[in-house]
């Protein structure tokens, strides 16, 4: 058992490693366009083990406990256990493997406002989520562009646009698909 001075020691050796993230020197996370690249102080005070007790999935994870902010738990769906509580938390990209912040206020929009489970996680940095986005938004209208039936010359120099987008950013991996979005040589004659 340790004495009262040693355990003081070991709490605050403990608390002022996680104010700073161990593994990531302050200032190197991505940008985020809302909330910034540095956490967001709470006036809330909750300890380590108040967080901990409070939603299991913290542990492990490199938290900043001094932007907690308490959750409201009538807004929560879970399947397991609510998450009582929000904070910081420095994660690693997976498409790019730069270091991002999960912030308290986001993981608080995405479970209580959009609905999310609150064991959800953030995989990927406010970057590669955007570009994700584009993407998506990018194959939607090439999908739709090439099923439609009459095509103007317009249409045809979109598609060929977003075709060769999509072929570049390897989302079209395929040629014969890149094909479908060329316009045939007798309509190039015509138009």
């Amino acid at each position: 058992m340790l004495s009262g001075k040693a355990a003081a020691r070991k709490r605050r050796r403990r608390e002022r490693s996680l104010k700073r993230s161990p593994r990531v020197p302050p200032g190197r996370f991505v940008r985020h366009p809302r909330y910034g690249d540095r956490p967001i102080l709470s006036a809330e005070r909750w300890t380590e083990a108040q967080i901990l007790r409070a939603y299991p999935g913290y542990r492990g994870a490199s938290i900043f406990p001094e932007t907690a902010i308490a959750a409201d738990l009538t807004r929560q769906r879970y399947a397991f256990a609510p998450r009582r509580v929000y904070v910081d938390m420095a994660m690693r990209c997976r498409s790019c493997a730069r270091w991002f912040l999960w912030f308290a206020l986001e993981q608080k929009h995405w479970i209580e406002e959009l609905g999310f489970y609150c064991d959800v996680q953030c995989h990927h940095c406010q970057d590669c989520r955007h570009t994700a986005h584009l993407l998506r938004d990018r194959r939607k209208a090439y999908d739709s562009l090439v099923a439609q039936e009459d095509k103007t010359r317009a249409d045809w120099e979109r598609l060929e646009r977003l075709g060769t987008a999509l072929w570049e950013a390897g989302e079209i991996s395929r040629p014969e698909t890149l094909l479908k979005s060329r316009m045939p040589k007798r309509l190039r004659r015509c138009l």
